[in-house]
């Protein structure tokens, strides 16, 4: 639960409560005016009371101005923070944590995966095809564990040796999709897929 937005809604509703309850005691003053008064008189009170209307008013429109950080923040895709909580590789797998909580509104269209490719600085990450990718997870919200066990057929199994250390990435792919068609990190984007990078705006 967010507690900003619970506290902040909770405060602006008791105070449009209090400035409504206001109003009425304003409105009946008018109301009850008394009749036996010069008419002169009786319409310059009114005046007065009229005017008492305006810091109301004013405060009314400091409330509602009170959410414009909650409609700008939700308006504003905000950056994917450091998800990785932990990863690692060996000579028969590799495994990996991921905090989901900085990208939980994509459970409505994807599902996460883990890529482990060996990192090598003369192939482009992008293009290498001897990766493992493991099946879909879902997107929970909270810590996920993610662990791929080589097979012989693995494309990564014929290029990781001791010593050899393990690049991890993480993409999200339509729920639709369950990884099989993905040969390199290149083919994410032709799937409608796409890789989170701490820093980078989801989608971008």
């Amino acid at each position: 639960m967010d507690y900003k937005f619970a506290v902040t809604l909770v405060v602006n509703v008791v105070g449009l409560g209090f400035m409504a309850w206001q109003v009425r005691l304003m409105k009946r003053q008018m109301e009850n005016l008394p009749s036996s008064r010069s008419a002169r008189k009786v319409e310059l009170e009114k005046r007065i009371v009229r005017k008492l209307y305006v810091p109301v008013v004013l405060m009314a429109g400091l409330v509602l101005l009170s959410w414009l950080p909650f409609v700008v923040g939700s308006s504003q895709p905000s950056t994917l923070p450091v998800f990785l909580a932990s990863w690692g590789g060996a000579l028969d797998g590799c495994a990996a944590t991921v905090d989901t909580s900085g990208f939980v509104k994509a459970s409505e269209k994807y599902r996460m995966f883990l890529v482990c490719h060996i990192m090598d600085p003369s192939v482009d990450e992008l293009e290498d095809d001897k990766i493992a990718i493991s099946k879909p997870f879902h997107i929970t919200g909270g810590m996920v564990s993610i662990l791929i066990s080589y097979t012989p057929s693995t494309p990564i199994k014929s290029v990781v040796k001791v010593g050899a250390p393990t690049g991890v990435s993480i993409l999200l792919l339509p729920k639709d999709q369950d990884g099989s068609a993905i040969r390199k990190l290149a083919d994410v984007a032709r799937d409608g897929g796409q890789i989170l990078l701490p820093g980078k705006k989801l989608g971008d």
